[in-house]
């Protein structure tokens, strides 16, 4: 199925992989005794610029539709 252009659903269906992905990788980390707070996934289309108090790493996926960059913010207790 080729899909064109996203509507609702397909923007839902990506940030329930953000939601998976946030899920994933705090589980992991409270392995390592890492206190994790997953906060509600944004999903932004266009250039962005990020301005946080915070540091946060920036991971870039290449895919069939273009690049897909997540965006994480991390900080020492």
């Amino acid at each position: 199925m080729e899909i064109l252009e996203f509507d609702e659903m397909g923007w839902s269906a990506v940030q329930e992989f953000g939601n998976w992905v946030a899920g994933t990788t705090a589980t992991e980390l409270s392995k390592e005794d890492c206190t994790i707070d997953v906060t509600t996934p944004i999903v932004n289309e266009g250039n962005s610029h990020f301005h946080s108090k915070f540091p946060f790493l920036s991971i870039a996926f290449t895919s069939g539709i273009g690049i897909v960059k997540v965006h994480i913010a991390v900080k020492a207790e």
